[in-house]
């Protein structure tokens, strides 16, 4: 799965780790040893030379350093606007939303375990997404009855669907697929040995695509091409998968742990595919108390999402229409790039849905005359936070009121599939 936040992709949040250095917990050690996270530690040596975060840090803003200030500097705006309004992102916000993102991402789960300044940047990243979210939904009011029915409304958002963890065994011929199920129906527990086999083989393809274990738990429904994406499918092959997956996707609704599925050709000269489920997770139904502080914030920026919906009467009038659209462009793969779709949920959609009001609102502060980019070297930045004068800031707002207006689903469409933001401003994980 894709993980991408407010302020641009996770690759990009750890360039910016690099150029800031060390993280604000980190110290380096007496006695003139550079500490871990200081610009001198030796990140790697090459014999009798080391390379130290400083030249990685020198090196990264040499290439990136104009696409980076800018996060760094959008980040400071917004938490001086929201410290303004006497608000805060706290610690425990922080680590709820990233318990969130490490359940729905897994990716991100062995990120977080690693380690490292990269995860300073992720709790740095998801601190801004809230407080964007704390910005956009200032002074909507806490209402538990309406949350309560707010929830009672999406309560399929908050659940957990049966969730199943597959293992594939590929071949690229009929007959070695028809070969491989003799086998399994023989010795049911020989999967793990066959897909070793088939690795081993002179059958590239069915090599790269076996695997007894994919190693993450998915909605059977989300079986498809995003599972092949990593497994070195060209992009143009991805978009054909999803139709000959279908069989595929309609018996991991019901098939239990362990049981094998019959082989299915993507195509009827292969490959083949035989899935094993490794390991299966029953749906859970959600319970309001344990949700409670996730649903206001639904709430609130439910509201504000409504608010946006309406400006353009070409957009369904319903929410839950208009999250449901959102979800479903989402989940598309990218026609030009093959790359597939994102698995979004309510909150991803609503971020989607006020991209408008978070480009206004960031705008709005960028340009309101108080910062100075003082290096020279950065004077292209420097333009994009230069005060406006009243007749400049009318414009501004006429057309981003403009832009706010736009049809949603219109609006989805910027990144090309993908819940994310630009450097610029929070727009379409």
């Amino acid at each position: 799965m894709n993980f991408k936040l407010f302020g641009g992709t996770l690759s990009a949040l750890l360039l910016a780790a690099a150029l800031t250095g060390c993280s604000p917990s980190t110290s380096g050690t007496s006695g003139g040893t550079a500490g871990a996270g200081s610009p001198d530690a030796t990140l790697a040596t090459v014999g009798s030379s080391s390379v130290t975060r400083a030249q990685l840090s020198q090196t990264l803003e040499g290439i990136y350093g104009e696409q980076i200030l800018p996060e760094l500097i959008d980040t400071q705006l917004l938490t001086e606007a929201l410290k303004a309004k006497k608000g805060e992102v706290t610690d425990a916000e922080v680590d709820a939303e990233l318990a969130r993102i490490e359940e729905q991402t897994p990716s991100v789960k062995k990120t977080i375990e690693a380690g490292g300044a990269r995860v300073d940047v992720i709790r740095n990243q998801i601190r801004r997404n809230l407080t964007v979210q704390k910005l956009l939904t200032d002074g909507i009011p806490a209402d538990q009855a309406k949350e309560k029915a707010f929830f009672t409304k999406f309560s399929s958002y908050y659940g957990t669907p049966v969730q199943v963890r597959v293992g594939l065994l590929a071949a690229s011929t009929k007959v070695r697929a028809d070969q491989l199920e003799r086998a399994l129906k023989a010795k049911p527990d020989s999967f793990a040995a066959l897909v070793a086999e088939q690795k081993a083989s002179k059958d590239q393809l069915a090599a790269r695509l076996s695997n007894a274990d994919l190693g993450q738990f998915e909605a059977p429904s989300e079986f498809g091409p995003a599972e092949f994406a990593p497994l070195g499918v060209p992009p143009q092959a991805l978009a054909q998968i999803a139709p000959a997956l279908a069989p595929i996707t309609k018996a991991l609704a019901t098939a239990k742990k362990g049981q094998i599925l019959p082989a299915q050709g993507i195509s009827a000269k292969g490959p083949f595919l035989i899935v094993k489920v490794v390991d299966r997770k029953e749906a859970t139904k959600p319970d309001f108390a344990k949700v409670q502080p996730s649903v206001e914030t639904d709430y609130k920026m439910a509201q504000k999402a409504e608010i946006e919906i309406k400006k353009n009467p070409g957009n369904p009038q319903s929410l839950d229409q208009v999250v449901k659209q959102v979800i479903t462009y989402l989940a598309q793969p990218n026609p030009q790039t093959g790359q597939p779709g994102v698995k979004a949920g309510l909150r991803d959609a609503l971020t989607t849905i006020l991209q408008p009001a978070s480009n206004n609102l960031l705008q709005s502060l960028r340009t309101a005359g108080t910062v100075q980019v003082s290096d020279p070297a950065y004077k292209e930045v420097a333009k994009g936070y230069q005060s406006l004068t009243a007749a400049e800031g009318a414009s501004a707002n006429s057309a981003a009121g403009n832009s706010a207006a736009g049809n949603t689903a219109a609006a989805t469409t910027t990144n090309s599939g993908t819940t994310t933001t630009n450097s610029a401003a929070p727009a379409k994980p």
